[in-house]
């Protein structure tokens, strides 16, 4: 863990405390039951797409704020409706903001400051979710964490992916151990001490769901990741090119629907880049 870069936000806006959990309200799509083809996805029209449940028995509408092409939504707008929530984390010597910059009419969003623990979420809600995309770090500064968020309700309610280059004993924060881990952050409020954040054995407030496990990520290489969730049902899929690097998986059931978005701890210069979010089947 190391500091520096200046304060600065990005997105809509900056928040720093908690909030109520989301309701079934503002979800990702309307949902309709009907008999249709099982897992079928189409867009039905520029902007709308359909998905089938595995059950067949129930279909989803999507609104692809970037337009839907075939069978999928276009990649994302990761400059607009997502928001910046950072952490206080009050005991860490780390105290700067996050500040996202953007490239390609905003398909393209890189995390620039060595900042405290920060999710930047998207405003659309899931009750199952696949999500796609890129994302490498474009310094061999640092050794921190990188990774995204789901099924987020609010600071205290979330699924945290992360994924760290090196293991590190902070003393303060604790141990954080080399590799990917999935945990789960249930608590009354916001947790306020870095341990919460930083430790892989977890706190009274974060469960771990999978520990810390394969290879630490490698500065400049550009990963593609897969994350589908069903409550239940989570599997997150790591590549490097065509190789597989890392495979997560759970079958937590606790929180039944959410948001997605970006995390990052300490870590500047990680680029998301190619991104698609939509209803899983």
């Amino acid at each position: 863990m190391a500091s520096g870069g200046n304060t600065g936000t990005g997105g809509r806006g900056e928040l720093g405390g908690g909030g109520g959990q989301l309701t079934g309200e503002g979800t990702g799509g309307s949902t309709t039951a009907v008999s249709c083809p099982a897992g079928e996805k189409k867009c039905v029209n520029a902007t709308t797409l359909s998905v089938c449940a595995l059950s067949g028995d129930k279909v989803t509408l999507f609104d692809c704020p970037t337009g839907c092409d075939g069978t999928a939504c276009e990649q994302a707008d990761l400059q607009t409706g997502w928001t910046i929530y950072r952490f206080k984390a009050t005991d860490d010597t780390v105290q700067v903001s996050a500040a996202y910059v953007f490239e390609q009419l905003g398909r393209v969003a890189t995390e620039s400051e060595n900042a405290l623990p920060t999710a930047y979420v998207n405003e659309h809600a899931f009750e199952t979710l696949h999500a796609t995309g890129k994302i490498s770090v474009q310094t061999t500064s640092d050794d921190d964490f990188i990774g995204f968020v789901f099924g987020w309700q609010d600071m205290s309610h979330f699924y945290l992916f992360d994924w760290k280059k090196a293991e590190q004993n902070d003393g303060t924060c604790g141990i954080a151990k080399q590799g990917m881990s999935l945990k789960l952050m249930s608590a009354a409020s916001e947790p306020l001490t870095c341990d919460n954040y930083w430790a892989s054995a977890g706190t009274a407030a974060v469960t771990s769901l999978s520990p810390p496990a394969g290879p630490g990520w490698v500065s400049n290489v550009v990963y593609s990741f897969d994350l589908v969730w069903k409550p239940g049902d989570i599997t997150i899929t790591v590549k490097d090119g065509s190789t597989v690097v890392g495979t997560v998986t759970s079958k937590d059931a606790s929180i039944k629907s959410g948001r997605f978005g970006f995390w990052n701890y300490s870590q500047s210069a990680v680029r998301y880049e190619a991104f698609t979010i939509e209803p899983a089947p």
